[in-house]
């Protein structure tokens, strides 16, 4: 049922983790929130989605926001789009905008 979800666009694993409870969240099945990876990469989201919401240049913040995901239009088209702040997201490889987003 999993084993086919592609997990390559999350971080890897540490010593005691592994990609299961991902793949089963990924597949919008029930899955165990407190699962060692998956608090690991909430709480690495966390911090970053402070220091976006936290940053006053909106240069800057452009460079926080292409660091932790890959921003797609609804053809898969990568886009470079600006999201005011305060915004946040738990988990996140890729972003896909919907069809309302001006792409300029």
């Amino acid at each position: 049922m999993t084993d086919s979800i592609d997990v390559s666009a999350w971080p890897a694993p540490l010593e005691g983790e592994d990609h299961e409870q991902l793949k089963i969240m990924l597949a919008g099945k029930p899955y165990i929130a407190v699962d060692k990876y998956l608090c690991r990469i909430r709480e690495d989201m966390a911090t970053k989605m402070f220091e976006y919401n936290a940053e006053r240049s909106g240069d800057k913040r452009q460079e926080l926001l292409a660091a932790m995901a890959t921003l797609r239009n609804p053809e898969g088209k990568a886009q470079n789009t600006h999201i005011m702040p305060p915004f946040t997201f738990e988990y996140v490889s890729s972003f896909h905008l919907g069809r309302v987003v001006a792409d300029e």
